[in-house]
């Protein structure tokens, strides 16, 4: 007993590429129609990102910034520091 041949369509290529090869009811056909692939999902911060990443940079700088001027105005002896 022979399993019943399938309808008329296109159908997951069976050598396991993203392809689909047609069946006319009879045969397979040597067409061929690529799969399309899923969409990519949608990366919510994808225009964000950079910009967030410049303005941590630049604050991450902003600790050091303080620092340098702290010493600075010891050094020098500006009004109002003690050291």
């Amino acid at each position: 007993m022979t399993a019943p041949l399938p309808p008329p369509g296109w159908y997951p290529d069976p050598g396991g590429v993203n392809a689909q090869r047609y069946f006319d009811g009879t045969k397979w056909t040597y067409s061929e129609g690529y799969t399309p692939l899923p969409p990519r999902p949608r990366n919510e911060l994808g225009i964000t990102s950079p910009a967030l990443g410049i303005i941590a940079f630049v604050f991450s700088w902003v600790p050091l910034g303080a620092l340098i001027l702290g010493i600075c105005a010891v050094v020098t002896g500006s009004p109002g520091v003690s050291g």
